[in-house]
């Protein structure tokens, strides 16, 4: 088979404030206890007028901000900036342009989360892009989830209450063990 399987995908027929992902923890294809790794990709927008909102992810319903510690790195076309610290208390999903940043004007994110069944701390990495006409962004994250469980749920929500625009997309993917001879 695959190294790469498709667990879920929603495209948004309206105006959202969270997107959810959970494992079925049923045994099935779909189950998540039988991958290494999660892949989360996502094209958004926000329903903020002024600027873009910023993607958070959740993992497990824990919002606790000591367990999410990161680093990130960002550029916006004139300025780089490098930065860390503790007091998030969730992942970096990227940017979502704003509903005024012009049409068909979308953030791209890709959110990639290693050994999410391991007893280990889980390690996440977050690479984020959109231009909106001339000023855009790119960033790249990483972060640790400080939690031995399993990842079993996914939550993606915006900054400031903002909601998600309609005709924003989400797939997810598991990444399954695989050996080469």
């Amino acid at each position: 088979g695959e190294a790469w399987v498709a667990l879920a995908s929603t495209t948004l027929g309206s105006d959202t404030a969270e997107v959810t992902f959970t494992s079925p923890d049923d045994g099935s294809s779909l189950d998540w206890s039988q991958f290494m790794d999660l892949v989360l990709i996502s094209y958004g927008r926000s329903t903020e007028s002024a600027a873009a909102s910023y993607g958070r992810i959740y993992l497990n319903n824990d919002s606790t901000s000591a367990n999410y510690p990161w680093q990130s790195l960002y550029g916006n076309g004139s300025a780089v900036t490098g930065a860390s610290g503790t007091g998030y208390g969730y992942i970096q999903g990227g940017f979502f342009p704003a509903a005024t940043a012009g049409a068909n004007i979308f953030g791209v994110n890709v959110v990639h989360l290693f050994d999410i069944n391991s007893g280990k701390y889980k390690s996440a990495v977050s690479q984020s892009a959109a231009d909106t006409d001339g000023s855009g962004y790119v960033s790249l994250d990483a972060t640790t989830w400080k939690s031995q469980a399993p990842i079993t749920e996914i939550d993606i929500k915006l900054n400031n209450a903002n909601n998600i625009l309609a005709a924003s997309r989400f797939d997810l993917f598991g990444i399954l063990p695989r050996m080469v001879a």
